[in-house]
């Protein structure tokens, strides 16, 4: 009884169950599809930025929070944010790819010709 009490006071509260937690740092943010907007636009809307450590098991979540960010401004049309690369040592690489939607749509224009309907 007093090493079951032992365990539930010393042992539990030091962490013996506890996950390790994985840090990964990111190394570079590469984004491909660029052509009228600016790099630095794309960079403000990802939550994370070139150097920093984040969770391992937030990384999922900022990926999909990068996409839907991204895809709300309505300057891109599709997004995509991958890993391209994970080293041993936990630095990563991030691809973003990108698709630009038009910045204005053609609307036809329908006029008759005749100056009057009934002609």
């Amino acid at each position: 009884m007093l090493r079951f009490l032992l365990f539930l006071f010393v042992a539990l509260p030091l962490g013996i169950w506890a996950q390790d937690t994985i840090y990964i740092q990111v190394d570079t943010i590469d984004i491909i599809g660029l052509e009228n907007t600016r790099r630095q636009t794309v960079l403000m809307e990802i939550p994370f930025s070139q150097g920093d450590v984040i969770l391992d098991t937030d990384l999922a979540d900022l990926l999909s929070e990068a996409k839907n960010r991204l895809l709300n401004t309505f300057i891109f049309s599709s997004a995509e944010v991958i890993v391209t690369d994970w080293t041993p040592d936990n630095h990563i690489s991030i691809e973003v790819n990108l698709e630009e939607a038009w910045a204005i749509y053609p609307i036809p224009l329908f006029e008759l010709a005749d100056r009057n309907f009934n002609v």
